[in-house]
């Protein structure tokens, strides 16, 4: 069950434009599927994180940037049927959303 849960999202992200090619790695976790990235990675350029080289002055705070990171990954995957929550740490934990009536 772990291998397709991390292939639906894999699969839902790339569709969204977001894949291992652009920084995001995914991980299998006991409670379901771990997506990270790395800081400056062109999932984050892509979300609207500034690149790493930026002028430190010209760039909002890196927790800012990792939060719309989060944000934007976290609404692709709560759109897609998942649960999805943003840890502060800088990672998303997914899991299935449970069938309506417990099935």
């Amino acid at each position: 069950m772990a291998l397709e849960l991390t292939a639906a999202v894999r699969s839902v992200l790339a569709a969204a434009g977001y894949d291992t090619d652009n920084g995001l790695d995914l991980h299998e976790h006991v409670y379901g599927v771990v997506v990270t990235w790395p800081a400056g990675s062109p999932a984050g350029a892509a979300l609207g994180a500034p690149p790493v080289d930026a002028d430190r002055a010209a760039r909002p705070e890196v927790s800012g940037g990792r939060a719309g990171t989060a944000g934007a990954l976290v609404a692709v995957l709560k759109e897609a049927g998942f649960r999805a929550v943003a840890h502060p740490e800088g990672f998303i934990l997914v899991t299935r959303s449970p069938r309506p009536g417990g099935a």
